[in-house]
């Protein structure tokens, strides 16, 4: 049985790994770019970074390098920050175009003819945006279109059968 403990390594740790010997290709690689890109971009920094010993440039060399470019994979946890961020937009948005299209439809079903305050409507279209805000955002695209036949359907039903009942009384 293995008790030995994993430790997370400090950014640090992290940058003292991956200090080594490259070639451009290798680096132009870290930075998702092409190597006469990446010859082009360091060029401007040759007398700091000295001529390669080899086809290598030392461990010296690629921090000089990662200080002067950045550090190679902060480009692509931005990029991902990113995504990640369009991603929670857009799932905004296709929620409030359920939002408004569930009161609209149930507007236009139960109460076609009755004026709502601006109060009224958004607190009938907070109660609608709870409903759809309890999705999963993963199982959002494949869900939310189902739920939104379905919560029509209990609309019509309602006027079916509740409203009658109500104008009875």
């Amino acid at each position: 049985m293995n008790t030995a403990k994993k430790t997370e390594q400090t950014p640090q740790q992290k940058t003292q790994l991956l200090l080594k010997p490259y070639t451009a290709k290798e680096l132009a690689g870290l930075y998702s770019i092409s190597k006469p890109t990446f010859m082009k971009i360091i060029n401007g920094f040759e007398k700091e970074i000295g001529k390669r010993n080899g086809n290598y440039y030392t461990p010296k060399q690629v921090n000089i390098i990662f200080q002067k470019l950045g550090f190679p994979f902060a480009k692509a946890l931005k990029e991902e920050q990113q995504t990640v961020e369009q991603k929670i937009k857009i799932l905004h948005t296709t929620i409030d175009f359920y939002v408004n299209a569930t009161w609209n439809f149930a507007k236009s079903v139960l109460w076609e003819k009755i004026s709502f305050s601006e109060e009224e409507i958004t607190v009938s279209k907070r109660h609608i945006r709870e409903f759809y805000t309890l999705i999963p955002a993963k199982k959002f695209t494949a869900v939310a279109p189902e739920l939104f036949i379905q919560y029509c359907e209990r609309i019509l039903l309602a006027k079916v059968y509740v409203i009658p009942l109500l104008n009875k009384n």
